[in-house]
């Protein structure tokens, strides 16, 4: 049986390794010949092979923090079902924790009127499309959210 963590291991090691195109190649090609082999482990392998591209394109382009983060967020969109029916998302950085500056961030239970547009949008689309196969609670959830009633503590700030 094998370990994915010690596959994830093992591979971002061989990642570091990588200084040229030609060695992302030989990386790229090592993970598609040699990693398909579990069902933890090929998520994993597919992982390392994404961040060895992106790390070796974005020491070619010289890329930005903020645009490192605008690349997380078009992988986190467009790979992953995050934000699919509403175009929001939000990743809580659960490290700020640890620092007492960041406390109204991780208290804050706001979402801006955007998101909550869109998030009623996406209410009113599902009760037309999906209403007869939701379980009524579902259903209700959805049509609360419909009549404005935003959910489980939030509030809306801009």
């Amino acid at each position: 049986m094998s370990n994915e963590f010690a596959t994830k291991q093992e591979l971002k090691d061989k990642r570091k390794n990588i200084k040229s195109f030609d060695d992302l190649v030989e990386f790229l090609k090592d993970v598609d010949e040699h990693y398909n082999i579990g069902y933890g482990d090929s998520p994993r392998a597919i992982a390392q092979a994404a961040l060895a591209t992106a790390w070796y394109l974005a020491g070619r382009f010289g890329i930005t923090g903020f645009q490192a983060g605008a690349t997380l967020w078009d992988f986190i969109e467009d790979w992953g079902s995050i934000g699919k029916l509403t175009n929001c998302a939000k990743l809580v950085d659960y490290d700020n924790l640890l620092y007492p500056q960041f406390k109204d961030k991780m208290t804050d239970k706001s979402i801006s009127s955007d998101t909550w547009r869109n998030i009623q949008k996406a209410a009113k689309e599902l009760l037309s499309k999906s209403r007869e196969h939701a379980h009524p609670d579902v259903v209700n959830h959805w049509q609360s959210i419909v009549d404005g009633k935003v959910p489980f503590g939030f509030y809306i700030k801009d």
